[in-house]
């Protein structure tokens, strides 16, 4: 990393490149990214270009057209949204999807304490369960994102 505007963050095989563009100019992001491909290749670790998507934030009043993102002579595909490491970050830096995909998840884990139950199981399990299973995708990155959780998306 070279620029003071661009972060790159790992943890294991993910990597995010994080770049702050001011006046419009996207040239440290555009190298830091062309960097890391060199890097990656270098070393060999393959990069694959399936699974890269860019995302804009873009808090301005006045909207500009970003040009697209290539590695390989390929465009990357723009999305609004991503998830990066259990946690999804929306363009809008909003909780919703996260809170949302969380409830769901939840819900769907709920099914197997119901079904655990309709077993016969005895409460400690039951419990031990909710608590390992159910809590545990409840509270995931909490401190991050309840403080910026409205009530309408707890009820």
């Amino acid at each position: 990393m070279s620029h003071k505007d661009v972060i790159i963050l790992k943890f294991a095989d993910d990597t995010a490149v994080i770049g702050r563009i001011t006046g419009g100019d996207e040239a440290a992001y555009r190298k830091e990214v062309a960097s890391l491909v060199t890097w990656c290749e270098d070393n060999n670790l393959t990069h694959n270009t399936d699974k890269t998507k860019e995302m804009i934030v873009d808090m301005s009043k006045e909207r500009r057209t970003h040009q697209p993102l290539f590695i390989r002579e390929l465009e990357m595909k723009r999305v609004s949204s991503f998830k990066y490491l259990g946690v999804h970050i929306s363009k809008d830096l909003t909780w919703t999807l996260n809170t949302t995909q969380l409830f769901k998840k939840a819900q769907e884990q709920l099914y197997f304490l119901r079904r655990l139950r309709k077993f016969g199981m005895p409460l400690k399990i039951l419990n031990n369960f909710y608590s390992c299973v159910i809590v545990s995708v409840l509270t995931n990155c909490i401190t991050v994102w309840y403080g910026s959780t409205t009530m309408k998306l707890l009820l």
